[in-house]
């Protein structure tokens, strides 16, 4: 019958051609059928699963609230029941006292409960999940019970109980203590899944642009194959072509499947599918010994799979942005913090610095406000590091250091008069100038992307690559800041001169000019860099 149906391929090759595109396409069908089913039953598994992860994420929570809330409560007791044995404590404070013990114990059995349940659910990720998302979840649950295990959270809250029943409140309070820092370093391990998966999905994106461009060097080779069989050569070396090509679709399959398995993938897979059904058409086609229909489906395949790589690669700058996004936000935040702190510091002094006489308690407490001083200065050092490569925030980071240097200087001899004060609140509003310059606006998309721009990265980017995390947008917004600023301090000195405060007055206002100076050049410079930027894609050529 094999050969009966061969001798009928070689009689009438168009029916030939046509059969065997319908059983390619009987088979296509029956893949993707497959496909649909397996993705329904991904879909449902990883609701249940997501829905089995927030629950035990809202139950770590419970657990946390709940220990604060009795800690708490044996820091209130201690007080009144200190020295004491049970049998001198009132009925009341006995009662008060077995409470605390009996919640204790019922909050070990909770998070002995907790520990399984979050073991059994990452099992169940582990054997069931397919996606990045599942994978990070089951890691981090993992992690999660190994935690509660190996740091002895239950024995802990147990020993806190029976502790507390004994009026041992001291040493409840150290159990205590213990648990609540291991739940803490719990709730610090759930919150890492997201990274976990973003680090999957990079490694993910990395392995298929490996692939893609395999296949791509693949297929151009096999077009390269074909093109060299010379037009009127002998046909049936076609054929020859087909295994070849046969082998490069099983690898396209691969990568196909290898896309699907994460939903963030998923549409370049549905792109290499379009790229495998090409290639189908073409080993028919080479089969048959048809050149026309052969060449067409391979440079579709071609296409299709540049097609593919291009969004991965899209996707991964994608990535890196978010993370350069994320970075940046954390930046914000911590010059917001660090900006609280010092405008906090500020109104502390402000009260010893309106004293006419400090006594000797105002001074010990102003070294101590001292230290705190010079903390934020280290503080503010660290942050430095991280904007290194930058003219205007590199710039204001260096007059940061000097003013809380010389206010931490002034505080831990004791002095608080209106210069400290002055130094305190242009660290401050430095400090806060940057947070500001950092957050993000409708202009700021604007400024990123000039009309007629094509890809290459806005706001100093560069390349089409992620924004830095420091952009140009950032610099000239603090520069506005920083001259804000400088204004306000020369506003304060001249009033510290009508006061006649003028200790290292001269130097304080050449130290004014000479930033007000530097401010003038560092716009200038971040000028000509944006406007060279910015050259190529707003000049016409024709004009």
């Amino acid at each position: 019958a094999q050969q009966a149906q061969q001798q009928a391929d070689a009689a009438n090759p168009q029916a030939a051609e046509a059969r065997q595109q319908a059983q390619q396409a009987q088979a296509d069908a029956r893949q993707q059928q497959q496909q649909v089913r397996d993705t329904l039953k991904e879909l449902t598994d990883m609701l249940d699963q997501g829905g089995s992860a927030l629950a035990l994420k809202e139950s770590l929570n419970e657990l946390v609230r709940e220990q604060d809330e009795l800690a708490d409560l044996t820091r209130k007791m201690l007080p009144e029941t200190a020295g004491l044995s049970r049998d001198d404590l009132t009925d009341e404070q006995k009662s008060r006292l077995d409470e605390i013990a009996q919640r204790q114990n019922e909050l070990a059995q909770k998070a002995g409960e907790f520990t399984q349940e979050a073991r059994e659910a990452a099992r169940n990720m582990r054997n069931q999940g397919e996606t990045d998302q599942e994978r990070a979840m089951a890691q981090t649950l993992e992690e999660v019970a190994d935690l509660a295990e190996r740091q002895g959270l239950e024995q802990d809250m147990q020993d806190a109980a029976e502790q507390a029943e004994q009026n041992q409140l001291s040493q409840a309070g150290g159990q205590q203590a213990e648990a609540q820092q291991t739940l803490s370093q719990m709730s610090q391990a759930m919150s890492g899944a997201q990274q976990k998966q973003q680090e999957m999905l990079k490694r993910r994106l990395a392995q298929l642009e490996q692939l893609l461009a395999n296949l791509i060097e693949r297929q151009t080779s096999q077009l390269a194959a074909l093109d060299a069989v010379a037009e009127g050569a002998v046909e049936n070396r076609l054929p020859e072509l087909a295994p070849a090509q046969t082998a490069v679709r099983q690898s396209t399959m691969a990568a196909e499947a290898e896309a699907r398995t994460d939903p963030a993938t998923a549409p370049a897979g549905e792109v290499i599918a379009k790229a495998i059904e090409a290639q189908a058409r073409a080993i028919v086609a080479l089969r048959a010994a048809q050149r026309p229909g052969a060449t067409l489906g391979e440079r579709e395949a071609l296409t299709r799979l540049e097609e593919a790589l291009a969004l991965i690669k899209e996707q991964q700058q994608q990535q890196e942005q978010e993370e350069q996004d994320k970075a940046r936000d954390e930046l914000r935040k911590a010059y917001e913090a660090l900006a609280k702190r010092e405008f906090e510091l500020r109104d502390k002094v402000a009260e010893f610095a309106a004293k006419a006489e400090l006594t000797r308690r105002d001074q010990a407490t102003l070294r101590t406000l001292g230290n705190d001083q010079a903390d934020i200065r280290a503080k503010a050092a660290e942050l430095a590091q991280q904007v290194s490569d930058t003219l205007v925030f590199k710039q204001t980071h260096t007059r940061i250091d000097r003013a809380a240097g010389r206010a931490a200087e002034a505080l831990l001899q004791s002095e608080a008069d209106s210069l400290v004060l002055m130094d305190q609140q242009q660290t401050a509003k430095l400090l806060q100038a940057m947070a500001d310059a950092l957050a993000e606006d409708e202009d700021d998309e604007k400024f990123e992307e000039p009309p007629g721009d094509s890809g290459g990265g806005g706001g100093g980017g560069g390349g089409g690559g992620p924004e830095p995390l420091v952009p140009d947008i950032a610099e000239l917004k603090l520069l506005k800041g920083a001259q804000e600023a400088i204004y306000e301090e020369t506003r304060a000195l001249s009033d510290a001169l009508r006061d006649n405060q003028t200790r290292t007055m001269i130097q304080r206002i050449e130290d004014v000019g000479s930033a007000q100076g530097e401010l003038h050049e560092m716009g200038k410079a971040l000028i000509e860099k944006v406007t060279q930027q910015a050259m190529p894609t707003q000049i016409n050529p024709s004009e």
